[in-house]
């Protein structure tokens, strides 16, 4: 529905029976700096690629430090590369261990793709001269 407007002359203004009044403004919504770091958290924990986990962290301090806990890197290492959860009474990993961990697989995928766009040893190992295919998770 389109809002109709009345214009009337400041000498009138005494005859209307109610002066209008001024909408009042919504309030703002929260900036990333005021929402709680458990909800940034949690954003992070559902991200599906790094490449999103690192565009968050690139949005604030306080977004690039929960970006990094190792919590998130540790569900994307479960995610894409399949690591199994550690075995009961185990010690817990050193902090940046889940971050050092997703780099090496990541690492280690990029250069078994690379080796096997050509001949190799690897070709040699799984056998045949052809692509070798890796089904992700």
């Amino acid at each position: 529905m389109r809002e109709r407007a009345l214009i009337v002359h400041p000498r009138f203004r005494h005859t209307l029976a109610d002066p209008p009044v001024a909408p009042a403004d919504p309030p703002a919504p929260p900036t990333w700096a005021e929402l709680p770091g458990e909800v940034v958290e949690l954003i992070a924990l559902h991200l599906e690629q790094p490449q999103d986990v690192l565009a968050l962290a690139a949005v604030c301090r306080d977004a690039r430090s929960l970006c990094g806990s190792d919590a998130v890197w540790k569900s994307l290492c479960k995610r894409r590369y399949g690591v199994p959860e550690a075995p009961a009474g185990t010690a817990l990993p050193p902090p940046g261990f889940w971050l050092s961990l997703f780099k090496y697989n990541h690492s280690l995928f990029l250069d078994t793709v690379r080796c096997s766009s050509r001949p190799s040893h690897l070709a040699r190992m799984f056998g045949g001269g052809g692509p070798l295919v890796i089904q992700l998770n």
